[in-house]
């Protein structure tokens, strides 16, 4: 549902325009009625599984002369790590203990993030900046919220709550079966005045399988046996607003990455 005071709308009827498209690279961009410009710049950085990050940025600039917006934007990645659908995570810099709860973090202060199937017997390690890599540029930008939850198979669910979302610290969405875990980052809303704009980055890589170390919350946890030596990732970055054309796809497809943001736009008083 939209922020209290925001309309929810598609961006499929903001004539849509890829600007740039290589083997590594897609640029696409939205012209809104309002006169917001929209640009998406998906990257994938580097040339071995060592060294390779996939950089989004997101950029809404106020092209009307005669209104401020508020602008919102959600990065909504589903996590999906070897047949796994309810990843654990963990906080880097300062370290947590493997989560399994839903949690939510306001200006985080952790450099990154981790996530895995298995703590004790990880396939893959998915991991996601929230400072860090400071190398990179652009430099990641910091979200106002992180937040750690469900997709919403069982709802209520991030899926179908674009900004009003409430966490049950209680809910367990790791290491059950029937779980179903995402992260999502928040950027405002924020007023951009006529000229005014707002750009986003964040970037997430996979780590080559290791024994991650760390403690697990949840003591009854067993370590799975089932050894998924063909692992995949999936990484859907969704939200309930739009879905990316399939271009994003052909750019990330050996990725697994299919990518979307969620806006709410504010009508002017």
């Amino acid at each position: 549902m939209p922020y209290p005071g925001f309309s929810l709308g598609t961006l499929d009827d903001a004539g849509p325009s890829i600007v740039k498209l290589t083997q590594t690279r897609i640029v696409i961009r939205w012209i809104t009625p309002e006169g917001l410009n929209i640009t998406q710049d998906i990257e994938v950085l580097g040339s071995t599984a060592a060294d390779t990050y996939v950089r989004i940025t997101m950029i809404v600039k106020n092209n009307n002369g005669a209104y401020s917006y508020g602008v919102g934007i959600r990065y909504l990645w589903y996590l999906k790590i070897a047949c796994t659908d309810g990843s654990w995570l963990r906080t880097i810099n300062p370290t947590s203990y493997w989560l399994d709860t839903e949690h939510t973090w306001y200006q985080p202060g952790f450099e990154y993030w981790e996530a895995t199937d298995d703590p004790a017997d990880p396939t893959l390690i998915v991991c996601g900046s929230i400072t860090e890599p400071l190398a990179l540029s652009p430099q990641p930008t910091r979200p106002d919220n992180f937040t750690f939850a469900t997709w919403g198979r069982t709802s209520p669910g991030l899926y179908d709550n674009a900004w009003d979302f409430t966490i049950d610290p209680n809910r367990k969405i790791a290491g059950i079966s029937d779980a179903d875990s995402v992260v999502a980052y928040y950027w405002g809303p924020r007023t951009l005045a006529p000229g005014e704009e707002i750009s986003v980055t964040a970037y997430i890589w996979v780590l080559t399988p290791k024994p991650v170390g760390g403690f697990i919350v949840d003591s009854s946890y067993t370590p799975s046996s089932d050894g998924f030596w063909l692992a995949y990732l999936w990484l859907v970055l969704a939200t309930s607003c739009m879905l990316l054309v399939f271009a994003v796809h052909k750019v990330l497809r050996r990725f697994g990455l299919i990518s979307s943001v969620n806006f709410g736009l504010k009508k002017p008083s």
